[in-house]
């Protein structure tokens, strides 16, 4: 008989859901369509040309990164993540270059032009020596006058959209749970994902717990600053 257990994973984040991350979030593909054009048009008003280096920094499964080398393919493109899983599933997508690290400690033998990161990726800083430390780390990996672009998800949208959440996905071979909750004293929102993966005739639980910090954007000011 088999162990129960052996049908319960409790893994880091992004090691299952990686695998479905890009359908899950296909709600949202317009929204996703809109950010090369704003990221690069954002670099045009200010340098008035295009980058000619871009670092897509915690670049998940490469939405951003691989729709940018679509529209400007003059553009030279690494991207970086910390998850294994999510680097494997972004190469399936285009030929940059991608490779692990962590945003608090990344060392680039390119000075790139400009480094992204979107979608909430920072607010898994969740202290103010982590937020620093990848800003810093960022920074090294820059050339001088580079810009840095980096989206933070706020209290508003953690109350609105993520306090008492949930939802229910179910497809042939997989179903997702999505429950999300926000620590309004701690500014923390919490997410647990619980998926469930067809194997044979079993279906194997995993279970991912996120932890994100919500900055106010003058504690990202002062931290900048």
């Amino acid at each position: 008989m088999r162990d129960i257990s052996d049908c319960l994973e409790l893994v880091s984040p992004y090691t299952v859901l990686s695998k479905y991350y890009d359908h899950y979030t296909i709600s949202n593909k317009k929204y996703f369509a809109k950010w090369p054009k704003f990221l690069i048009t954002n670099y045009q008003e200010i340098y008035n040309n295009l980058p000619t280096t871009l670092l897509d920094v915690a670049c998940g499964t490469g939405k951003i990164c691989s729709s940018i080398k679509k529209e400007y393919p003059d553009i030279e493109i690494d991207a970086c993540d910390m998850s294994d899983a999510m680097i494997e599933h972004a190469a399936e997508k285009s030929k940059i270059n991608y490779f692990k690290a962590d945003m608090r400690t990344l060392s680039t033998q390119m000075k790139y032009d400009m480094a992204i990161n979107t979608f909430d990726s920072v607010n898994y800083m969740l202290t103010i020596e982590d937020f620093i430390a990848m800003l810093a780390s960022v920074s090294s990996c820059l050339v001088r006058e580079g810009l840095y672009i980096f989206d933070n998800s706020t209290t508003l949208n953690s109350r609105e959209n993520f306090d008492c959440f949930l939802n229910y996905e179910e497809k042939e071979n997989y179903s997702l749970i999505h429950e999300a909750e926000f620590d309004s004293r701690d500014s923390l929102q919490i997410s647990r994902f619980t998926i469930f993966q067809k194997e044979s005739v079993h279906w194997k639980k995993s279970i991912e717990v996120h932890k994100q910090k919500i900055w106010k954007c003058n504690e990202v000011k002062e931290m900048i600053d």
